[in-house]
């Protein structure tokens, strides 16, 4: 797993413990479950396993040699604290970048590519949270809402994934597989 940014590494350390929190016993995921998994969170965030399956989703992008999964700062206003259901959110933006790299392998070295995937399946997420709870919304989200209505939300986007994922490799980035 690629970290950029120490804001993403110390996000990740305060959002992996709640995840992982419901890890005990979690049954090992295979790369194969992992796009079904990742689209039942999308269509039920809140289900009553969810928490299961983030632990088990944690643990196999923790493990897995299959893809390398990119983490940096382009979630708008996650990882910040008092966002509704931010770290969910978070979650669902990572593991839908592992997922999109296993279910299209001749594209996992485009990172660009792989994190419109996360910021989709974390819009999907959050569209089916705010149907459970309209008080939950997050303005930034509600515009990339607005633009991938437009047709303009992988233009808009793409600016901050190339400089905050594909930089130049400063002393701030962290890696760890």
């Amino acid at each position: 797993m690629t970290i950029p940014m120490e804001k993403s590494l110390l996000s990740l350390a305060l959002v992996l413990p709640g995840l992982l929190f419901a890890n005990v016993g979690a049954a090992a995921v295979s790369s194969d479950e992992v796009p079904a998994l990742v689209r039942a969170l999308e269509q039920d965030p809140l289900a009553p396993d969810a928490r299961q399956v983030r632990a088990e989703l944690i643990r196999w992008a923790t493990d897995t040699q299959d893809v390398t999964i990119t983490v940096c700062a382009v979630l708008g206003p996650i990882p910040d604290a008092g966002v509704p259901n931010g770290p969910a959110l978070m979650a669902q933006a990572m593991f839908a970048n592992g997922a999109f790299k296993l279910e299209y392998p001749e594209q996992r070295d485009d990172e660009v590519a792989a994190q419109l995937a996360g910021i989709a399946s974390l819009l999907r997420a959050y569209e089916k949270l705010l149907a459970a709870d309209p008080g939950a919304r997050i303005p930034e989200f509600d515009t990339w809402l607005q633009q991938r209505e437009d047709g303009t939300l992988a233009e808009q986007r793409t600016p901050s994934i190339t400089e905050k994922c594909l930089g130049s490799g400063s002393d701030d980035e962290a890696r760890a597989d």
